[in-house]
């Protein structure tokens, strides 16, 4: 485990994947997403598997730390990525 927190509820951790498994991690931007930008969540609402919701940055809170999206976030999606266009993470749901 690399960092956790209770109150916002996530965690971050490595996963140590085999040789033999082909997978790519998820880039993640290192630009500050826009105001009006488009960004999309995927997650498992309720059990549904691999659902996308489509919103936008709408602002910031506390000194930027947070992300404002009118994307919505639902019981199962949230914890995931909030993905620009580009397909690289910009937030944690």
């Amino acid at each position: 485990m690399l960092k956790y927190d209770e109150k916002l509820d996530y965690i971050i951790f490595n996963v140590n994947i085999q040789n033999d498994f082909n997978c790519q991690p998820i880039p993640i931007s290192s630009e500050k997403s826009i105001i009006g930008e488009d960004v999309f969540a995927i997650g498992n609402p309720l059990g549904l598997e691999n659902t996308l919701s489509k919103g936008i940055i709408s602002g910031y809170r506390e000194n930027n730390n947070y992300i404002q999206t009118t994307t919505e976030i639902t019981n199962g999606s949230s914890g995931g990525p909030l993905m620009n266009m580009r397909g690289e993470v910009v937030g944690i749901t």
